[in-house]
């Protein structure tokens, strides 16, 4: 990743394309952030499994934060794709995804921010 901000819209990208620019975002990333819709009950099960619920005024959302484990990493790299793709073209089922502050996988993966770091 360049040292420039990067934004771009990723719906577009194959699967294979999208999971390396998570892989090598995960890579070195440290903390991890998970912004679920609360009626997304399953997803925000499968995040607590890897994190803590943070305090967050955001009405109708939950926020998992933790460390970005390697069992983590496995599971993001793993994960199906979403098959309700009619409104987004989802890669996540998160509706939003943030490491270190620096990589932010949001709307379910398709709106891609790379801050420099």
């Amino acid at each position: 990743m360049g040292r420039a901000l990067q934004n771009w819209d990723a719906s577009q990208l194959s699967l294979k394309a999208w999971r390396e620019l998570l892989a090598e975002s995960l890579q070195n990333a440290s903390r991890f952030a998970i912004h679920c819709w609360n009626d997304e009950e399953p997803w925000i099960q499968l995040a607590l499994e890897y994190g803590q619920r943070r305090p967050v005024p955001w009405e109708g959302g939950t926020v998992i934060e933790g460390a970005v484990t390697p069992a983590f990493r496995e599971m993001l790299l793993s994960l199906e794709r979403p098959s309700d793709r009619d409104v987004y073209n989802k890669f996540l089922p998160f509706f939003s995804l943030v490491l270190d502050d620096s990589f932010y996988f949001e709307h379910y993966g398709i709106e891609l921010t790379f801050l420099p770091r």
